[in-house]
């Protein structure tokens, strides 16, 4: 297959310069796996997708993934450490909705599908060999776009574009690899058929015949039913609600309540029409008819109390947790440095470092004006000394303080060396000391006030102990003392990149801290009266519009670009595109 001409699209990999490449070390797998993966790798090389390759800095592994049909397997790449360096494309797919509605109503359609879509575009010459990986045999490189590449949506996306600007939303519908030609009447449908395969050849896309139907009168486009009469549910998303066995007692229908209401509203909210679910349920399921029992439907008024206590159960210490913990800042209190010469309104800041042979750790405590303990243990994921642990605790508490807005601090520690260099009184000698003493002495700036006292290390315990538990492998504190971890030193942290300075669009935030801080008000007293309503619920905190809570915490509003790499934290977790991109949609 020749597929797309380069010079029209091919698929690049921008990875970060910053970003070094990963060599995934060779996965085995049985013998049975073997002959599969090898099966495919004969299919991929008669067919010209890939080429062998010699010192791939980027290596993959293959994964085999099951198929719909049982016995058949997958053959896939993991490309979690390549994606992980590209940047997203946002180059924006079309609204599912919106295809599927603008498909309704036509008297023909007809469905294409491509055949192998991703694979008849080229991947640039330059990129080809990151997309390396590894089998048994040797190690191979794509010479097309494969499965897999988190960009590869987009970039098929914007070829059908290219391809089908002139017919799309007029005599076409497209989503990535899904084609679809309309006609309102019948004897349009042949010519604007022709228009479609007039540009497959001009561009050289191959469809796939088993998977493209032309000329009916219905069929299923992005998971819907589009017909002549509008939009239907699919019959093989609802056969479980039709084939729900009909109650037969008293208590049958009250657990239906929720369940068959819950169905019912997450169905119609969808595109189809509720009149259609009703007219499609009601007659084939009666227990969805319930008025007939006088069940009155209201909403669960408790929900949001129930998770508050779930919340408090969840994190309030055992009175054994508790007793240990009030002993522990007993004992630091006891212990803690009694300067007379220190103004009552400065804050303090204790910390401590410690390395051992389960690991390094640090400990920062922060206590307030009112004598309300602050505490955080760090793990250092990477090998330090005791000197390190201890510049990374000055610094994690450091950054603490400065988040707080804290003007006078008052900073304790029990390592004569790094209290003395901080101070200025003795020098750093050993590059990597230079480098923590330089990020330690830039953080002081930041602050109007402060002074450093070295402390014994018996009037140090608390910060001690929080050390100790960030270095433990496990330990009973864990639960509620809050434990950061710390991938690499804080001394190689990557500089930004140097980038064009892009204007940032106006925020809804904007009016409102105009508000807070000047007392502006637009002009337009509708508008002004929404700002000063709203205003009552936010307050600054330095430069940051913080959001009111009475039983929640405080937060953080934020704007663009912190939006963004929010949202990219979210979706590569939990919330991640586990389902596939469709079904995210």
């Amino acid at each position: 297959m020749s597929g797309i001409d380069p010079q029209i699209i091919c698929h690049r990999l921008h990875i970060n310069p910053a970003i070094k490449p990963v060599a995934q070390k060779r996965r085995n797998f049985a013998l049975e796996r073997v002959a599969i993966i090898e099966a495919e790798i004969d299919k991929l090389l008669a067919a010209g997708f890939i080429q062998e390759i010699s010192y791939a800095e980027w290596l993959a592994n293959v994964v085999l993934v099951a198929k719909k049909n049982k016995g058949l397997w997958r053959v896939c790449v993991d490309y979690t450490d390549l994606n992980k360096a590209c940047p997203k494309d946002n180059f924006p797919l079309p609204r599912i909705d919106q295809l599927v509605d603008s498909t309704s109503g036509n008297q023909l359609l007809s469905f294409m599908d491509a055949y192998s879509g991703y694979n008849q575009i080229m991947m640039h010459e330059d990129d080809k060999a990151k997309t390396s990986f590894i089998i048994e045999r040797g190690t191979y490189c794509y010479k097309v776009m494969p499965f897999g590449l988190n960009n590869a949506g987009a970039t098929y996306q914007k070829l059908v574009n290219k391809i089908f600007k002139e017919q799309i939303g007029k005599t076409m519908e497209v989503y990535v690899d899904d084609m679809l030609v309309k006609a309102p009447a019948r004897a349009d449908h042949i010519k604007n058929l022709a228009e479609a395969f007039s540009l497959l050849r001009k561009y050289n896309m191959k469809l796939n015949p088993s998977k493209c139907t032309f000329g009916v009168s219905s069929g299923r486009f992005l998971g819907y039913l589009v017909t002549q009469r509008g939009i239907e549910a699919h019959p093989n998303q609802i056969t479980a609600i039709l084939n729900m066995k009909s109650p037969a007692t008293t208590k049958e229908i009250q657990s239906l309540t929720g369940e068959d209401l819950y169905i019912y509203l997450a169905v119609s909210d969808s595109a189809v029409s509720s009149a259609l679910i009703r007219e499609e349920l009601g007659a084939q399921h009666p227990a969805i008819e319930l008025s007939q029992y006088d069940l009155l439907y209201r909403p669960k008024t408790a929900i949001k109390a129930q998770a508050l206590a779930d919340f408090v159960v969840e994190f309030t210490p055992t009175a054994e947790e508790e007793k240990m913990v009030t002993k522990s800042k007993e004992k630091a209190d006891d212990t803690s440095p009694t300067d007379s010469n220190l103004p009552n309104d400065m804050w303090q800041l204790h910390v401590d470092g410690a390395s051992n042979h389960k690991g390094a750790g640090a400990g920062v405590v922060i206590i307030t004006l009112d004598g309300t303990l602050l505490e955080q243990a760090i793990t250092l994921g990477f090998s330090a000394s005791n000197n390190e642990a201890e510049y990374e605790a000055w610094l994690a508490g450091l950054r603490l303080a400065k988040e707080l807005t804290i003007k006078r601090l008052a900073i304790y520690s029990d390592s004569q060396l790094i209290t003395n260099q901080a101070s200025g009184k003795y020098m750093a000698k050993h590059p990597r000391m230079i480098q923590y003493l330089d990020k330690v002495q830039g953080l002081l700036k930041e602050f109007p006030t402060f002074t450093i006292q070295q402390v014994p290390r018996a009037e140090n315990t608390h910060a001690d102990a929080l050390a100790s538990l960030g270095s433990a492998l496990d330990t009973q504190f864990r639960c509620f003392i809050p434990v950061e971890h710390l991938d690499r030193p804080s001394i190689e942290e990557m500089e930004p990149i140097d980038s064009m300075q892009i204007d940032e669009d106006p925020s809804w935030q904007d009016s409102i801290i105009d508000y807070l801080v000047n007392g502006n008000l637009p002009t337009d007293k509708s508008e002004a009266r929404k700002v000063q309503q709203k205003a009552a619920r936010y307050y600054m905190q330095g430069d940051k519009l913080i959001r009111k809570s009475y039983s929640g915490p405080h937060l953080i509003c934020i704007k663009y670009p912190q939006t963004l790499e929010v949202l990219c934290k979210i979706h590569d977790g939990e919330c991640g595109n586990h389902s596939g991109g469709r079904s995210l949609a």
